[in-house]
């Protein structure tokens, strides 16, 4: 989540802050709303998603994808504390 801020200053959001909070409630299952992402990140371009591949990839991170947030079991757009949440929002 530091590499991510580094270079997304604005787009990485930590427990506590409200984006991190609205997002996680504004899942459509319950279950995906239960398990909480080290951080979440929002690109708003191609060229962010792919910086944020490239270090996920680097580091070995694990990471979720949301894009809807329609599926309804833990870790499949969202994922606990092991990892991060990409959320398409802005895209």
């Amino acid at each position: 989540c530091d590499q991510l801020q580094s270079i997304l200053p604005g787009n990485v959001f930590m427990p506590g802050d409200p984006v991190y909070q609205r997002q996680q409630s504004s899942y459509y299952s319950e279950q995906q709303k239960t398990v909480n992402p080290t951080c979440r990140v929002t690109p708003t371009s191609a060229q962010d998603l792919s910086q944020i591949i490239t270090i996920a990839a680097s580091m070995n991170c694990s990471f979720a994808v949301r894009s809807g947030g329609h599926m309804n079991w833990p870790n499949s757009s969202n994922i606990n504390d092991i990892g991060f949440t990409i959320d398409m929002e802005n895209l």
